[in-house]
């Protein structure tokens, strides 16, 4: 999971009353105010800091006093539009970025005056829908008066009560060309004056379009039954591209003669179709991700016609795998002038490891230059056992689009999930956010294939913060949701319309709602963390504010926030669940499951915490990372703290097939993981700490230069080590060698640590 919470967070400050000096937070720059109309003005900013949460916007009718909180942004956020002011008024406004402890400094003062006229234009009268077509419809209205001075812009077409069309005036018509047959649709009209007032909607015209015409068919003569085989496939060829994986190669068949088409090609490993070894024409490609290491294997592939006629095996081809070899730790820098960061890794059968994340501007993550459609853009990458990059994407619109979370199935395809705003392909089409920004998970094969992408969201913004894939690859993911969301079931509604943390399992084949489900909290709940156990069963932590029913009964935080954990059954049912928290805020972000069903939680505690084995008390009562076991059936199992007198945060933590726990985050000054004490060489370094299945040290580092560096992701590899992602800045190692960051924040992704 992210740094980027949502603008919930960016409250606790305020409303825990701790530390509220200024922090190493950096101020907003280049504060500009302006003008949109006579009751409106638009702030935009240059966001300097890296691990802010979100920002604090003043305002006041002086540039030397008197300001007010009038706003919360979420973090990565640069604009803010204030509405309902008085016209012809000079406002002063200031800046602030907020941590979860501490404030930045304040921006310099900007200052707009909003325009003289503040009044909206005439409604438009006699508005006229008529249906041209079976999918047109011509809208007509008259003209409309501007009374303020600033004279008429424009007028705003709304279909069926959502914004369809802005029309320039004088025109006051337009043509809605995109209308389904049969169907009924009402029209508003708005106008808009040069100072960006809008008027109240007019009354509706309604229209409905008639059927289409069905047109007589021509009788075409019935083609004789394709019974001729296809040609057999030609140029196969078979290279072994890992230890354990092989491409196959080869050229089109033809089905000239039967004249039916090519539907097909069936895969052959020494005279046996291979499972899964179906490949849908036109495609002449075939990874064979089953192979063992140091085996020599023989290769045909056959046609097959959509008649279903067979052709002749094609030529044989031949591939040796090699001995597997331990591969070599490496370390990359993703990143470009902006700010850029890696915010959750995987790592497939053959070691191959993907990241997602986000980036701003342009960005090379080896595949070549990916530029970002707007603020922010995701991106997934996959990279060989030893680091070569194998592909890439870019994925985002106008809006900010963040992939927070990535997991992988038994066939090596990759699901991702996160938020995104606006209009975005992630491969299938376009899908349009709600409201601000939705969730969206996305599928794709171990090629970047897309196959199947679903949005779900509502007029306020939600957002997936982790996935997980089960046994059958069906998919799990949480994050939060505001107001009213359906998931493919019975819509969920949140209590009072706040943030409520979601739970939601999919068929891996299509991304088919199997169940969803929210929990009552009166307050805000976020799902931060999820994972599957060998028996299909759903860990999922997170944190809470006030009382939160998981299944088991009702839970009351002891402070501002308290962390949770709960446990599922493969049909959603709850098992058990608990809270941990003292009297400060304390967060679940990360959660693992081992093959026997044991839950191991990492985050961020204040003060003093019982997490089941016992009082644990952070150091001088500052934020402290934690690292909790729990058995199959919810008893605990050990639990431990790590940090000293500055804020140290897990984020993420993966259990390998041993039972072995590795938790990743920050830290700052001096922690002690158990191994002795690391020192970080900055503000904040990373941390990697590896346990064994009763919580004994197995092995800790640290990595970072003198700024900020931390990690976000992990992931195990079958040798024991794990991949790691996160981001830093300035000059920093890996382990592997020195990196240096291009612009604000670089993503890092790393393998084979330790």
């Amino acid at each position: 999971m992210g740094l980027s919470r949502g603008w919930w967070v960016a409250l606790v400050p305020f409303l825990l009353g701790i530390n509220t000096c200024k922090s190493s937070l950096g101020a907003p720059g280049s504060l500009v105010a302006s003008t949109l109309s006579g009751t409106s003005i638009r702030l935009t900013w240059v966001d300097n800091s890296t691990k802010e949460v979100g920002f604090s916007i003043e305002r006041s009718l002086s540039p030397t006093g008197g300001f007010v909180a009038i706003a919360t942004k979420p973090s990565n956020t640069t604009s803010h539009d204030d509405t309902g002011l008085a016209p012809a008024t000079t406002y002063y406004y200031r800046a602030r970025a907020v941590g979860q402890e501490s404030y930045s400094a304040y921006s310099q003062v900007a200052s707009a005056q909003t325009a003289a006229d503040a009044t909206a234009p005439a409604v438009p009268t006699g508005v006229t829908a008529t249906a041209t077509s079976c999918s047109r419809i011509a809208i007509a209205w008259n003209s409309s008066i501007d009374s303020g001075g600033s004279g008429l812009k424009a007028y705003d077409v709304l279909r069926d009560g959502v914004f369809w069309r802005r029309v320039t005036a004088p025109a006051t018509s337009t043509e809605d060309t995109g209308c389904a047959p049969s169907t009924s649709y009402a029209y508003t009209v708005k106008a808009v004056d040069g100072a960006g007032n809008v008027s109240a909607a007019s009354q509706a015209a309604a229209a409905t379009t008639p059927p289409c015409a069905t047109p007589t068919p021509t009788p075409t003569p019935t083609p004789a039954a394709d019974v001729t085989a296809p040609s057999a496939p030609g140029s196969v060829a078979a290279s072994a591209t890992t230890c354990t994986q092989v491409e196959v190669t080869w050229s089109a068949a033809s089905d000239d003669a039967g004249g039916s088409g090519i539907a097909g090609y069936q895969v052959y490993r020494d005279d046996a179709a291979l499972a899964g070894g179906w490949v849908a024409a036109p495609g002449t490609r075939f990874t064979d991700t089953t192979a063992s290491e140091g085996r020599a294997y023989r290769y045909a592939v056959r046609a097959r016609d959509r008649a279903g006629n067979v052709s002749a095996s094609s030529n044989v081809a031949f591939a040796n795998t090699p001995t597997c070899t331990a591969a070599s730790p490496w370390s990359r820098r993703l990143g470009g002038v902006g700010y850029d960061a890696v915010r959750g890794v995987a790592v497939d059968a053959a070691g191959n490891v993907i990241v997602v994340g986000s980036f701003q501007g342009a960005v090379d993550l080896g595949g070549g230059a990916l530029t970002s459609a707007g603020e922010d853009d995701m991106f997934v990458a996959k990279y060989s056992a030893a680091g070569a990059h194998l592909w890439s994407k870019r994925l985002g619109g106008g809006g900010y689009d963040v992939a927070y979370g990535v997991a992988v199935d038994g066939s090596g395809a990759i699901v991702l999930a996160g938020a995104f705003g606006g209009a975005v392909d992630f491969g299938g089409g376009a899908l349009t956010s709600a409201g601000g920004t939705d969730v969206v998970v996305a599928k794709y094969s171990p090629m970047g294939v897309v196959q199947w992408a679903k949005r779900f969201g509502a007029a306020a913004d939600d957002a997936a913060y982790a996935v997980a894939v089960d046994g059958n690859d069906d998919v799990v993911l949480t994050g939060f949701f505001q107001g009213t969301v359906s998931f493919g079931g019975t819509a969920l509604a949140s209590v009072y319309g706040g943030l409520d943390a979601f739970v939601v399992k999919l068929t891996g084949g299509a991304g088919a709602h199997v169940w969803s489900k929210n929990f009552a909290c009166g307050s805000p709940d976020l799902g931060y963390g999820i994972a599957v156990d060998a028996a299909g069963d759903v860990a999922v932590t997170g944190a809470f504010r006030g009382t939160m029913n998981l299944g088991g009964g009702v839970l009351t935080s002891a402070g501002l926030y308290d962390g949770f954990v709960v446990k599922l059954t493969a049909q959603g049912a709850h098992l058990w669940s608990k809270r941990f928290g003292g009297t400060a805020s304390d967060f679940g972000n990360g959660v693992a499951a081992d093959d026997a069903g044991a839950v191991i939680v990492t985050g961020s505690y204040a003060g003093t915490v019982d997490f089941g084995g016992g009082a644990l008390a952070s150091a001088n009562g500052g934020v402290d990372a934690f690292l909790v076991k729990y058995s199959a059936s919810g008893g605990h199992a050990w639990s431990k703290r790590f940090g000293h007198t500055a804020t140290d945060i897990g984020y993420a933590v993966t259990v390998d097939a041993s039972g072995n726990a590795t938790a990743v985050g920050y830290f700052q000054a001096t922690a002690d993981f158990g191994g002795g004490a690391l020192t970080s060489a900055g503000s904040e370094d990373a941390f990697v700490a590896s346990y064994g299945p009763s919580g004994a040290h197995r092995w800790s580092k640290r990595f970072g230069g003198t700024s900020l560096d931390l990690l976000q992701g992990v992931a195990a590899n079958a040798d024991g080590s794990v991949a790691v992602g996160g981001l830093f800045a300035g000059v920093s190692s890996f382990g592997t060698g020195t990196l240096t960051s291009a612009g604000q924040a670089d993503g890092v992704v790393a393998s084979r640590v330790p």
